[in-house]
């Protein structure tokens, strides 16, 4: 359950269940109890738009079923699982929801890529679902890299189902141009914005009870064996010039060795689940200071003026971090050898969100707009 995921998770919920014509959900995900219980609140939000919304973890079983295989061999199992019999091999009434199926969107995340091979399937299994049964479908918010290239083969099979998309949005520049490179003029190729523009950024934290100024901590895992005893120091040390230290849980399970690791160096360090994050009650103003790992930290962050440093760690978050410092995030690199202390220095990203998250609506608008949903 990452903060970032599950915020775009909630983003889509509300504004698919505010639609007249949206009147039933299915939402794929790797855990269907966990998302169940994590999104209960948003779930009850939708059913007073008489919306219903169905979580689900099916798909994602299927995908890890195969292992050993690259990305574009796992999309090829996907294209071609009907044709070779999967629904006989998986059983016939695991697919049922299929023919309650009006419409299909591929929403953001950075997961299609090398790193989660497995991945490659869920996208060719849906493009294939959407051309064999012709139903609309849109993809927004994708990030692709690092990715390698197909072969000819792959590429074909690829290019033969780019129209199936009424959008194919992609969320940094990398991305974009890989799909465009591949997709041979077919479907609607479009450099854009991360998910998490679909949630106005009122929507994003709470300013209730805030006072004073925050140092706010976001880490992964393996920073910890990367930060130096010096960066530790100075980082205990910065944190007393603050009235709190708070640590902005992103993946529960993974960030509990985190946290009392960071714990045993800052003593009196808060936690804000991520679920309070998610759901806006994570309180953060232009007073504090963030120093983050993790990419959806940074860009909320940074779309409410916050300054703050991101951590550098390889070409995966490179990516992801680059992509909103181009927007204007205005927040330093960092590094976990030497604390940078962010500056005060608001970025531009913050003064241009408005119409940055306008510019995400008309690419949904656009997508969206052949969906006969109900």
């Amino acid at each position: 359950m990452n903060y970032g995921d599950e915020l775009i998770v909630r983003g889509w919920m509300s504004y698919l269940s505010g639609r007249e014509n949206v009147k039933n959900m299915r939402i794929e995900t790797n855990s269907k109890v966990n998302s169940e219980r994590f999104h209960e609140e948003g779930g009850e939000s939708a059913n007073e738009y008489g919306t219903t919304i169905v979580f689900d973890d099916f798909l994602y079983g299927l995908c890890g079923s195969v292992a050993g295989l690259s990305f574009w061999e796992q999309f090829v199992r996907g294209v071609e699982f009907f044709d070779k019999g999967g629904v006989d091999i998986y059983g016939e009434e695991n697919f049922d929801f299929i023919g309650s199926v009006r419409a299909i969107h591929l929403h953001g995340g950075g997961y299609f890529n090398d790193i989660f091979p497995w991945h490659g399937f869920i996208l060719g299994f849906t493009m294939s679902l959407a051309k064999r049964e012709g139903i609309p479908a849109m993809a927004t918010g994708i990030g692709l890299m690092p990715m390698g290239k197909p072969n000819r083969e792959q590429r074909e099979k690829f290019v033969s189902l780019m129209d199936c998309f009424s959008v194919f949005e992609l969320r940094d520049v990398e991305s974009f141009r890989l799909v465009k490179s591949l997709s041979g003029g077919k479907g609607n190729v479009v450099n854009g914005f991360d998910d998490n523009f679909m949630l106005k950024r009122e929507d994003l934290f709470s300013c209730d009870g805030h006072v004073g100024a925050n140092l706010v901590l976001s880490f992964i895992e393996h920073d910890i064996c990367r930060m130096s005893r010096s960066y530790l120091k100075r980082l205990s040390e910065y944190a007393r010039e603050f009235d709190r230290v708070v640590f902005w849980e992103c993946y529960p399970w993974q960030d509990e060795n985190v946290i009392e690791f960071m714990r045993s160096h800052i003593s009196d360090l808060e936690v804000v689940c991520s679920r309070d994050w998610v759901y806006a009650r994570g309180r953060l103003s232009q007073n504090d200071r963030v120093i983050v790992s993790r990419f959806h930290p940074h860009f909320c962050a940074a779309r409410v003026g916050v300054s703050g440093v991101y951590n550098i760690k390889g070409k995966y978050y490179d990516v992801k971090h680059g992509s909103i410092v181009a927007l204007g995030s205005g927040f330093g690199k960092g590094s976990l050898s030497r604390l940078i202390r962010p500056e005060k220095r608001q970025g531009t990203l913050c003064l241009y969100d408005e119409e940055l998250t306008a510019m995400k609506r008309k690419v949904v608008d656009i997508g969206i707009q052949s969906f006969p949903l109900r």
